[in-house]
């Protein structure tokens, strides 16, 4: 063999080297890569699949109103309640939403957010926050509809009651249950935060800006004390005040504009995370991770995290059920609740999720 071919045939093997050496450094780091976000979303609590739910008879913790918050409220008997005409329904037969509702061939997925109303020291309280995240992938499209808590429902095997008492009797699994069987829409995944959780999410990503009226601010400063100083306007809230914020319900609009509150934070949130530097986001998942919880495993997160960045959370349309017109505020057994057409709201809802 001549000196040239040996030349290059040296060339030639030191490249192949280098080109296994690259291929090794790049596989390491995608191995690497992958072991970090698998052991980062193991921080994440999952959902017990034996959680024991409360008993048929369990009376859960009394959240009647008082009398002056059910003036001129018609009172409506509960075991007559399904049989008493609500806004939107008539003698006519329905017609099934699968009939009306093209849902072949659509790509969604619909992940359910819960906020619990749990204290320190209790288990399991009702759910706060019930917002339904809808994923498109055949659109590309996500819509946001806020499950109002004072809804009423049918339960399984129990009593009527709120959407709200479904979360503390029996978790997330008998809430998604619930909402499908009274709406008819299928819940894919749960995360769920209590009050704690989401205080410190909110932290963790240095506060939300949300712009705030001067009723607002008011409530605000009567929580947080003198030594919290907010004004109307733009403001940078910290987890203690965002969770007051996001509850308010004594203002005009009531839960409505509440569960407005809810969705314009959880926009912020986002916001703030994904406009983070890697080390910014790398600590915030750290610190804020094992404050959730989840029935998702970690592929599905990760795909659903992919398609949310993707498509993004900008002016996306959002809602609310029971939707105007499709329900009657009532006092049932001394609760305030809405009563909704049940038909009407489940036709929306896959119109909204599934409607072109």
């Amino acid at each position: 063999m001549s000196d040239t071919k040996r030349e290059q045939k040296g060339k030639l093997s030191g490249w192949r080297l280098k080109l296994v050496v690259i291929a090794a450094v790049l596989l390491s780091l995608a191995l690497a890569a992958v072991i970090l976000v698998e052991v980062t979303l193991n921080r994440i609590e999952r959902f017990d699949p034996n959680e024991t739910p409360l008993p048929p008879d369990y009376t859960l913790p009394d959240d009647t109103e008082s009398p002056d918050d059910l003036q001129d409220l018609p009172v409506v008997d509960p075991d007559s309640v399904w049989a008493t005409p609500t806004p939107g329904e008539s003698d006519a037969t329905p017609t099934p939403v699968s009939d009306t509702i093209d849902t072949s061939g659509k790509d969604v997925t619909n992940i359910l957010l819960i906020g619990q109303d749990r204290r320190p020291g209790e288990s399991r309280a009702r759910s706060d926050v019930m917002i339904l995240v809808s994923l498109n992938k055949t659109d590309g499209r996500i819509t946001m509809v806020s499950l109002m808590r004072d809804t009423y429902v049918q339960l399984e095997g129990r009593p009527d009651n709120r959407l709200n008492a479904a979360f503390a009797f029996g978790g997330a699994a008998y809430l998604c249950e619930t909402i499908e069987s009274n709406f008819g829409v299928h819940i894919d995944g749960t995360f769920e935060v209590d009050f704690s959780g989401f205080e410190a999410c909110v932290d963790a990503v240095g506060g939300v800006r949300v712009n705030i009226t001067e009723a607002e601010a008011e409530i605000i400063r009567a929580a947080m004390g003198d030594e919290y100083e907010i004004e109307a306007g733009s403001v940078n809230l910290n987890g203690a005040a965002a969770l007051v914020y996001t509850r308010i319900r004594s203002l005009p609009g009531g839960d409505w504009q509440r569960t407005a509150r809810q969705r314009r934070v959880i926009m912020a949130l986002y916001n703030r995370f994904v406009n983070s530097n890697l080390t910014t986001i790398v600590n915030v998942l750290n610190s804020v991770l094992p404050y959730i919880r989840t029935d998702m495993l970690n592929y599905e997160i990760i795909d659903l995290a992919s398609s949310v960045i993707s498509m993004g959370l900008s002016d996306i349309p959002t809602y609310t059920v029971p939707y105007e017109g499709t329900y009657t505020a009532a006092n049932v057994n001394g609760r305030f609740v809405f009563l909704p057409d049940l038909e009407a709201n489940s036709r929306l809802l896959m119109e909204w999720l599934y409607g072109d």
